[in-house]
């Protein structure tokens, strides 16, 4: 008796396995609508990003380098300790570079 249930038993567990799963509907329309969701956000996202970098190079090219010289010599002055390490670091760099050249 106890072998024949022990069969039973297998034979269950093994068709149950074999059978295809079935998906609740709810479940999949939840994950759809995440997915929707995200996919939405991420266009959002990239149209924010895109915007933002096509504005970018307009005011980059119209800069002369008289400009870039006010903006750094301004920057120097609100902040002296950052540009006096800043003009340390970039002494030591040319220095090294041309020392190797000559």
């Amino acid at each position: 008796m106890a072998k024949k249930r022990a069969t039973r038993k297998r034979s269950t567990a093994s068709s149950s396995s074999r059978a295809p799963r079935e998906f609740d509907v709810r479940e999949v329309e939840k994950q759809l609508d995440v997915a929707r969701e995200a996919l939405q956000n991420a266009e959002e996202a990239y149209a924010r990003t895109r915007k933002a970098s096509d504005e970018r190079p307009e005011s980059a090219d119209k800069k002369t380098l008289g400009v870039v010289i006010d903006e750094t010599l301004e920057l120097v002055r609100h902040h002296p300790g950052t540009g006096v390490v800043t003009a340390s670091a970039v002494g030591f760099l040319v220095g090294r570079v041309t020392r190797r050249l000559f």
